[in-house]
């Protein structure tokens, strides 16, 4: 890794690359103010395009429905835990 690859994105594996060094999807979701069922399709669309970044917190209180939508999208697209 170079200081030149800082931002870069690798669209293949859909991530870019960090200051930090680490990388992070470029493919993500915000479930701030989501209903209950928005926020589950949302994240079950999202997990079934390829998706893994979900950004999520306490205070946004759709914790249930966040981890609904997960469940779901294991079940139904055979997506592993890991």
């Amino acid at each position: 890794m170079t200081d030149a690859h800082i931002g870069e994105f690798d669209f293949e594996n859909h991530t870019v690359l960090l200051n930090s060094g680490y990388t992070m999807p470029i493919l993500g979701l915000g479930t701030y103010a989501l209903d209950h069922d928005t926020c589950v399709n949302s994240v079950k669309t999202l997990l079934q395009n390829g998706g893994r970044l979900i950004d999520t917190a306490y205070m946004y209180r759709n914790e249930e429905a966040v981890g609904e939508g997960v469940r779901q999208a294991m079940e139904e697209y055979n997506i592993p835990r890991e």
